[in-house]
């Protein structure tokens, strides 16, 4: 205890700062005392050391007090000075007190400068966003407005509270924003007006943008190309080049094509501007509602055309202009809002325009009568499939509806070509083509399919054996062919469909339109025998180019029948109908002539005079024969010339024959009937002149029977030929009929008769030959009635 008083009371020594911790270390203990103690002791040690030192330092003592006396002086001046200064702190401070106050206070007005500065800072935006507000709402700035109309609601205005003003303004804001919404619902309806306007546009370059991407073709001048004149086969020979410019002023007009879209065309800032509005509003659904019931609105009134009149495609064009141009705004807007509409809705919107468009097409596709419009609106139909395809919409059952079009399409091919093979028919003048050139040469060649190296050797000017309707016709039949493909090109049919569709069709039209039209032609135009013999040659030799057709065919639709699964081209062998009625027609009218000039003979049968030579009217005859023989020989088909020729002679045999036992002369002598017979000889004589194809001179049977007949009565050998008729090795007149010998008998006997009454005879010989003769035509009536 001791050692620590001792360390107390050397830290009082030492210390020379406060000596606080010390004591509170002596006084928190309970050694105070005990400590009081010790440092008394302390005390006294140390007034004995200062003794000590006074009593050795005294002499130095006396000295500090003299000095201290000596300052003692300078000490009053120095209280003196110290009470001056004081007065003076004192006047001073009381001034800075004063001030102090003064500054207090201008402190104060300045934190509620600045204060007032703050509230301003605050209230001035939103007094400026409300005067905005206000200027916005005056000039139709409604998307502007509703923006700022939402910066103060929810951002300026709950900042500042307690001003009266601001109370005003949030009585306002549900005010402005009935008024916002109210606007903005007419500016979507001017939307919607300036978009029903404006689609027909947006369709039109959608479609001429899908043109150009899928190569589509439309509006080609599809009247002079599909329907070409005698004087457009002429051009097709010579070689037609468009000029460079306008191909680059067409190149440009696609490029800008290209670069257009739907947003260059309508402003969409409306839509979006309303959707905004109103989604702040928290009327967004509403919203879209009221914009799905308008478009579809407008939609029905799109598919749902007034007039579509069959002959101004303009009016079709517009119509699917007007359909793609809608859904390609309902594509942008799906696209470019967040729900306006769903793609549910617009498949829906789709749905009800596709059952429209079918109907629409059925119903004015089977009323049209033309088949260029009716090709036309197909082509459209299929450039506005693939405009809509592009943007994802299913078109099948528009493919669907076009194929059930296409029997529609083919009859009126059918009636079209009908009209176009009947007026080429009408217009043809039945002569051999004639070239006198080279070029002229070339270009039918490459036309038509004829191939003969005589007449391409033979000298300027060279003659077809075929007339101009023939180019016509094989013309019209490769364009046919083109306007069939046409309809089948871009329906989603695969090449042997195509192939096997435009053959069917090819070869319907073949076999009823054309072997119609052809022998209607032949039966109702009045043609003479030259005219229809250049017809059968004509249609001879379209016959022939089946193999060029069929080869056109399969090179168009890149199909081949002989691989068995596609039908081949046959229509043109039903040309044998029209060429058996041009036949038909053409030996009538050439037996009805020969028959009109053996009508006007007028034969003296009772004549006595020796015959000097043939009939007039015979040798007219087979003069005009032998005319007509040149035409008929220059058909191609051997057969039929043989049957045309043989046909005529057994007719003239005939005629003959009728004339001689014709009962409108009752009268034959002798002498008429040497006459017959040289006519007879010159008929037979005239057959082996005239050399027909195929038949041998002697073996035609046309003028035995004639002969025979006159052989009989000049050898008057009735009864050698009533013994032998049943007995053909013996009988020398096979051909001859008892019923025609019993009728010119009758003549001859008659006219016997006469001659007694004339010349008043009654001799026995006489009436001799006139039992026999009875007897002789009893037993030929007999030989007649057992036949």
């Amino acid at each position: 205890m001791a050692e620590q008083h001792e360390h107390l009371l050397g830290e009082l020594e030492s210390s020379e700062g406060q000596l606080g911790a010390t004591l509170r270390t002596v006084y928190d203990g309970d050694e105070s005392e005990a400590f009081l103690e010790s440092l008394n002791a302390r005390i006294k040690v140390h007034d004995k050391d200062i003794e000590r030192m006074c009593n050795k330092n005294y002499q130095g003592f006396i000295e500090s007090v003299s000095e201290l006396l000596k300052v003692k002086s300078d000490a009053s001046k120095l209280r003196r000075l110290i009470v001056e200064t004081n007065h003076v702190i004192q006047d001073t401070g009381k001034q800075l007190v004063k001030h102090g106050e003064e500054l207090k206070l201008a402190r104060v007005v300045q934190r509620n400068i600045i204060a007032t500065i703050e509230a301003l800072s605050l209230c001035t935006p939103v007094l400026e966003l409300f005067c905005k507000l206000l200027e916005q709402m005056d000039s139709k700035q409604y998307y502007s407005a509703l923006k700022t109309l939402e910066q103060l609601e929810h951002t300026h205005l709950p900042r500042i509270t307690g001003f009266s003003f601001t109370e005003m303004m949030w009585n306002k804001m549900p005010e402005f924003g009935a008024s916002i919404e109210e606007k903005s619902k007419q500016e979507i309806t001017e939307f919607l007006m300036n978009v029903r306007a404006t689609s027909v546009h947006i369709g039109e370059v959608a479609m001429h943008q899908t043109q150009r991407y899928n190569l589509l073709e439309l509006d080609q001048d599809l009247m002079e190309r599909l329907n070409p004149t005698p004087k457009t086969i002429e051009k097709q020979v010579s070689s037609v080049s468009m000029s460079k410019s306008a191909e680059r002023q067409h190149q440009d007009f696609e490029d800008s094509i290209d670069e257009l879209c739907a947003q260059e065309f309508i402003d969409f800032s409306p839509v979006y501007r309303c959707l905004h509005i109103n989604f702040v509003l928290g009327k967004r659904e509403p919203f879209e509602e009221f914009y799905r019931l308008q478009r579809l609105g407008q939609l029905r009134l799109v598919i749902d055309p007034q007039t579509l009149v069959e002959d101004k495609i303009i009016m079709y064009k517009k119509y699917f202009f007007e359909i793609l141009g809608f859904f390609v705004i309902e594509d942008t807007v799906l696209h470019t809002t967040q729900g306006l509409i769903t793609r549910m809705t617009v498949d829906d919107f789709w749905s009800m325009a596709v059952q429209q468009i079918l109907a629409v097409l059925r119903h004015n596709c089977m009323l049209c009568s033309n088949v260029y419009h009716l090709l036309k609106i197909k082509r459209l139909v299929v450039w506005f499939c693939h405009a809509l395809n592009s943007y994802g919409f299913h078109v099948d059952k528009l493919f669907e509806v076009l194929l059930e079009i296409q029997e529609h399409y083919n009859e009126l091919l059918m009636k079209t070509w009908g009209e176009t093979f009947s007026a080429i028919f009408e217009s043809d003048d039945f002569t051999p083509l004639t070239v006198c050139t080279e070029e002229q040469y070339q270009g039918i060649v490459e036309i038509f399919p004829y191939n003969d190296i005589t007449l391409s050797m033979a000298r300027f000017p060279k003659s077809f054996p075929f007339s101009s309707f023939v180019l016509q016709i094989y013309q019209q039949v490769k364009v046919f062919i083109d306007m069939c493909k046409s309809y089948t090109d871009r329906l989603n049919l695969s090449q042997t469909e195509i192939g096997e569709r435009v053959r069917k069709t090819v070869n319907l039209m073949l076999t009823k339109t054309m072997s119609s039209c052809l022998t209607k032609f032949i039966k109702n135009r009045r043609l003479s025998e030259q005219q229809l013999a250049q017809v059968i040659i004509n249609v001879t030799h379209l016959s022939e180019c089946e193999l060029d057709l069929e080869k056109y065919i399969s090179n168009l639709t890149r199909t081949d029948s002989e691989d068995g699964q596609i039908s081949r081209l046959y229509g043109l062998s039903t040309f044998k109908d029209a060429l058996q009625e041009g036949e038909e027609s053409f030996q009538m009218k050439f037996l009805s002539q020969v028959s009109l000039i053996l009508d006007g003979a007028n034969y003296d049968w009772l004549s006595k005079a020796a015959p000097t030579g043939p009939s007039p009217y015979l040798l007219d005859t087979l003069e005009y024969i032998r005319a007509r023989y040149d035409a008929i020989f220059t058909l191609p088909n051997k057969d039929m010339v043989q049957r045309l020729c043989v046909n005529c002679l057994r007719h003239l045999a005939q005629a003959m024959e009728k004339l001689l036992l014709d009962p409108s002369s009752p009268f034959v002598s002798m002498e008429g009937i040497r006459r017959f017979s040289v006519d007879v000889a010159k008929c037979e004589e005239f057959l082996a002149t005239c050399r027909v194809p195929g038949l041998k001179v002697g073996s035609a049977p046309m003028f035995i029977g004639l002969r025979q007949l006159v052989d009989l009565f000049m050898n008057q050998e009735w009864a050698n030929y009533i013994t032998e008729f049943k007995n053909p090795t013996l009988n020398k007149y096979p051909y001859v009929k008892p019923r025609s010998v019993a009728e010119l008998l009758t003549k001859l006997k008659e006219a016997d008769r006469q001659k007694k009454i004339k010349l008043s005879l009654s001799a026995a010989a006489k009436k001799d030959r006139q039992k026999y003769l009875e007897l002789i035509l009893k037993r030929l009536r007999g030989l007649d009635e057992t036949q």
